[in-house]
């Protein structure tokens, strides 16, 4: 009996230190390579890493530096990591199975596609974490948040492949306190809005690529902005709360059943953002004198208008007159 304790313990020691100087003895540039291609294999794109390292104990590990994955039309990265690191559980992947009980990645930049007449946009985001369970069919994103622009974002999402290559997305998505100037000026708007961002939204996508997958998403859910300005024609106006209903189609957003509260004025009514950045729809003002009334909103983002039709307004107030 002692004997066969004996053997056992010898047998755990030489296993331990066996999985501590196994990562040692593995070449970089084989790990390197095994890791963009079963990468490239999972997402469907072009995955490039700097360095890769591995660890067994305590727990299983991979660390990345330089992560790059896909291509835009100007070889720019789709996603750029400046690190990463992803906890790995062993025992699935006898079943072909591949679960990261915790992923880290640091100061991600998320190329966002073009389209004709848009601006350069990127998603910047300092760090996520979360939980990924992954096989050779869909994923499963668990507790994923993401730190960026001085806020939260957290999500919950299924992700399915089809035969077809195409992948698609369910989720929900809960947002907290992102400052949307920093957030609008990376994606190409003129600061024509600040405050604080809070939302709850279901999110549903679908496609073979990331231009397909932007065009066929769809959010929907409501929207808080707190404490913020907001521009039109050169005049600034702060305010307290915007709430809406967001419904996205593609590049198209709708904001349902606007409410603006501010001290100065209160404001309802409905808005279309469409493709190519140009607005539409119509707000009921009350409050100010000269700012009330009801109005057709025109323009772009970048040039908001705002056209009396139920009441004369005045210019220097921001409101420009109907053609």
């Amino acid at each position: 009996m002692g004997k066969v304790l004996r053997n056992l313990l010898l047998f755990i020691v030489l296993l331990a230190v066996l999985l501590f100087v196994a990562p040692m003895l593995i070449p970089s540039d084989a790990l390197k390579r095994v890791v963009e291609e079963q990468a490239s294999r999972a997402t469907g794109l072009p995955v490039e890493v700097a360095e890769v390292s591995i660890r067994l104990l305590p727990s299983a590990q991979v660390v990345m530096a330089e992560l790059q994955l896909g291509k835009t039309a100007d070889q720019t990265p789709i996603l750029h990591a400046a690190s990463g690191s992803a906890s790995l559980s062993l025992m699935p992947l006898l079943s072909g199975e591949l679960q990261l009980n915790g992923i880290d990645f640091t100061a991600l930049a998320i190329q966002i596609p073009h389209y004709s007449g848009s601006k350069e946009a990127v998603l910047r985001i300092n760090r996520v974490t979360g939980q990924l369970h992954l096989n050779l069919n869909s994923a499963r994103l668990n507790g994923l948040k993401a730190e960026l622009y001085g806020g939260e974002v957290n999500l919950d999402a299924d992700v399915a492949l089809a035969n077809n290559s195409s992948v698609s997305i369910t989720g929900r998505t809960k947002v907290h306190g992102v400052q949307i100037e920093a957030l609008l000026a990376d994606l190409g708007s003129r600061h024509q809005l600040s405050g604080r961002l809070s939302a709850e939204l279901d999110i549903t996508a679908s496609g073979a690529s990331a231009m397909a997958l932007q065009q066929g998403l769809q959010i929907d859910g409501p929207v808080r902005t707190r404490s913020g300005k907001v521009m039109f024609n050169g005049i600034t106006a702060g305010y307290d709360l915007i709430r809406f209903n967001l419904q996205t189609r593609g590049m198209n957003h709708h904001l349902n059943s606007i409410e603006a509260f501010s001290p100065l004025i209160n404001a309802t009514g409905d808005l279309l953002v469409t493709g190519n950045y140009r607005l539409s729809g119509r707000l009921k003002a009350a409050g100010m004198p000269g700012l009330s009334g009801e109005a057709v909103v025109g323009g772009t983002i970048d040039q908001p208008q705002l056209m009396p039709v139920a009441a004369p307004a005045a210019a220097s107030m921001g409101l420009t007159p109907a053609y």
